[in-house]
């Protein structure tokens, strides 16, 4: 009877569950938040057969997938549509900010020595006829061209200042050409202070002489900008390795037809890219000619420039013609480097000694009035670890001793410093040279 009863308690309690299950509200858990992890790429080996990469999954943990932006470089199209017009026409592809401001630099402070030459011809001629009202005019009109100019030059110099730290590798560059101009300007201002306070009431030809020497001192900068230029496109060249490709127009200068700067470098380049252990000989030598300011004085911008043809001329002809690799180059202004192949510093020394004793038998004879020029010159050897700017270096602590040692000297810098060269009497023959106009 007690089995019975516990057997009946049983059912009713397990009807009774049943009912209640079947009877109740449906519950729903909430869904979790399901983690899919990447593990690292075991390596793969060559030859295994690569499959298909999936399309990637997030991770388990937050990634930041924010990415710092590059600093823009400045491009060449940035530059004023005036600028970009030029360099189409002279044919001119820059390949950075930099560069193209440095050859639109190049060609303006061209056209600017131009109008001064032609400024200081005119006050010369004015002088002659002691014009006083004619000069005041041309004194207007010199302040016009400088103020003109200014403008150029604090255009690129805003330009550059604007890009500052955004110029990549020609950072250097622009930041050192952008204080070359803010000097510039500075002195172009002065001389342009100077100008405006002449008085050419009271002595008109006093007044004139003055404007001479303040015209000569414009066209010293403007000398000083184009060599600045040229140093510069021959760093781009060289840090960019495009000596190879440079446009024979690049490597020439345009007053002399020698090799200039860029030209220099190239050659540097392909005697080193035909020796590239460095064993073969080659000296170097940097002649200037004496006092060839006062030269310009006596016959003007122009005429300086014409005797220096003339000069550079006579110094391609002394130099060795049988040779493959003696090349002369217009340095900077009236200065010449000569490029001796497979010579040693001495014997570059005795050549450079021959060719100074010929210049000063030497009479140029320009427009009827005779000259005579003398020159002072340092050379070196260009050693396996010289650059360009070291060797010039080198050559212009050279060039310094010969001209406190009296001008008309030759020194030699063998690995030692700079010594004064007492050199033997050669047998030269005296000449005049015709100094085309």
């Amino acid at each position: 009877m007690f089995l019975f009863l516990m057997f009946i308690a049983m059912l009713n309690v397990t009807l009774g569950y049943c009912l209640a299950v079947t009877t109740s509200p449906h519950w729903e858990w909430p869904s979790l938040p399901r983690f899919r992890f990447s593990w690292p790429r075991r390596p793969q080996h060559a030859s295994e057969p690569v499959a298909a990469e999936a399309p990637a999954q997030p991770a388990a943990t937050w990634v930041d997938d924010q990415v710092t932006p590059l600093t823009e470089v400045p491009q060449v199209e940035e530059l004023p549509t005036e600028w970009l017009d030029q360099l189409q026409g002279e044919g001119i592809v820059a390949q950075s900010f930099v560069e193209a401001s440095v050859q639109v630099l190049r060609l303006e402070v061209g056209r600017y020595r131009e109008q001064l030459i032609a400024a200081e011809g005119r006050t010369k001629n004015y002088l002659t006829s002691s014009d006083g009202a004619a000069l005041v005019q041309l004194r207007d009109e010199l302040l016009q061209i400088n103020t003109e100019w200014l403008g150029k030059q604090t255009s690129a110099a805003d330009m550059l200042a604007d890009r500052r730290g955004k110029l990549g590798d020609f950072e250097t560059q622009g930041v050192g050409l952008e204080q070359v101009l803010l000097d510039q300007t500075a002195q172009i201002e002065s001389t342009g202070s100077n100008l405006s306070q002449l008085d050419f009431h009271t002595d008109a030809v006093l007044a004139g002489r003055r404007m001479l020497l303040e015209i000569a001192r414009l066209v010293d900068l403007a000398h000083t900008l184009r060599d600045r230029m040229h140093d510069t496109l021959a760093t781009i060249m060289r840090s960019q390795e495009r000596l190879d490709s440079v446009d024979k127009r690049m490597q020439l200068d345009s007053g002399t037809g020698l090799l200039n700067r860029v030209g220099l470098e190239v050659l540097l380049h392909e005697w080193w890219r035909d020796d590239p252990s460095r064993q073969r000989l080659v000296s170097v030598v940097l002649v200037d000619i004496d006092r060839f300011a006062r030269l310009n004085e006596r016959v003007g911008t122009r005429g300086g420039d014409r005797l220096l043809v003339a000069f550079a001329q006579l110094m391609e002809h002394l130099v060795r013609r049988d040779r493959g690799f003696d090349r002369v180059v217009r340095h900077a202004g009236q200065q010449l480097l000569l490029f001796l192949g497979d010579t040693g510093p001495r014997n570059a020394t005795s050549a450079v000694e021959r060719m100074r004793q010929t210049i000063e038998a030497t009479t140029f004879d320009y427009q009827g009035t005779e000259f005579e020029l003398t020159i002072s010159s340092g050379t070196t050897e260009i050693s396996k670890d010289d650059d360009l700017p070291s060797l010039v270096g080198r050559l212009e602590l050279a060039l310094r001793t010969a001209k406190k040692g009296g001008r008309n000297r030759t020194a030699i810098d063998e690995g030692k410093g700079a010594t004064l060269v007492d050199p033997p009497q050669y047998q030269v023959k005296g000449r005049v040279v015709k100094v085309d106009d």
